[in-house]
Parts: C-alpha cells; structure tokens; sequence
C-alpha cells in the first residue's frame, strides 16, 4: 500500500484522527515543517479510542509540533451533530497559527 503525506504548507486541524501504530508515527519524522495540529474526538468514538488519538498527539509533540488535542464528552463519531462548533474551533486554531514562511508542496512516497 502506497501512501502520500504533504506536511509542508498548512496547520492543520483532523477531526477525528489517529494513527493506528507506533511504526506509522515515524512518516512524521519525513515533515519538513512543524505545522501546528489540532485533533478532536468524542470520548465515546467507536472508530478512533481515545488513548489512541492521545499517542498520536503525543507523537506530534515528541517530533517538534505544536499538537493540541480537544476531547469531546460523550461524543461519539457522528460529527455531524456537533459540526458547527467543531468548525468554529478548528478554524478559531487555525487562525492562530499562522506560518511563517510560504506554502512549499513536496509529495512523499511511503510504502
């Protein structure tokens, strides 16, 4: 399986988002650029556990980013319910993070 990740040109915001292995956090170490990240997942998430989203956070951070987690009680994986304030949040982040150089696109090839 091939996989491509650009992690030269934007913060980002991941709604819900985990990796599912310790072996796939070192692709992170292929970024260029420490974007910011923010994650958000409901406590309740039948795809995405909370554990497993908090290591991924913690991956970003031991790599260098700025890794903000929001963890949403009760919520499960119907972003649809809650989606209004999820996007106020995730753009409220993504204002705050404005990068300091011009966006650079480099594709990454992983296997």
């Amino acid at each position: 399986m091939r996989r491509t990740l650009c992690l030269a040109f934007f913060a980002l915001a991941l709604l819900p988002f985990s990796v599912k292995a310790a072996p796939d956090f070192d692709t992170l170490d292929e970024a260029e650029r420490k974007i910011p990240v923010a994650l958000f997942v409901g406590t309740r998430d039948q795809f995405f556990p909370v554990s497993s989203v908090r290591a991924t956070r913690d991956a970003f951070t031991k790599r260098g980013f700025t890794a903000e987690l929001t963890e949403i009680p009760n919520q499960d994986h119907d972003y649809y319910k809650i989606s209004a304030n999820i996007n106020a949040k995730a753009w409220a982040f993504l204002k705050q993070h404005k990068l300091a150089a011009e966006a650079r696109y480099k594709e990454h090839h992983f296997k």
